[in-house]
């Protein structure tokens, strides 16, 4: 079966506290495919933390929905 491959944009306290825990629980079904942030920062440190590589962390949004992503 293919996993879903989800984008997320903004990750501030919501996708830290819930979205990124959560799509790491369900990562059989589920690949966080790519993360969105005005803050190269956070998006580093959260890439890092829930192995979203490099190439697939964008600070505009239009570059993430472009890809490979499912929703």
């Amino acid at each position: 079966m293919t996993r879903l491959k989800i984008g997320i944009i903004g990750c501030g306290a919501i996708a830290q506290i819930q979205y990124l825990p959560l799509l790491q629980e369900l990562r059989d079904d589920i690949e966080t495919w790519g993360l969105c942030d005005l803050s190269r920062g956070v998006m580093d440190l959260l890439g890092e933390e829930y192995g979203v590589p490099p190439q697939r962390r964008f600070t505009d949004y239009r570059e993430l929905v472009a890809g490979e992503v499912d929703a």
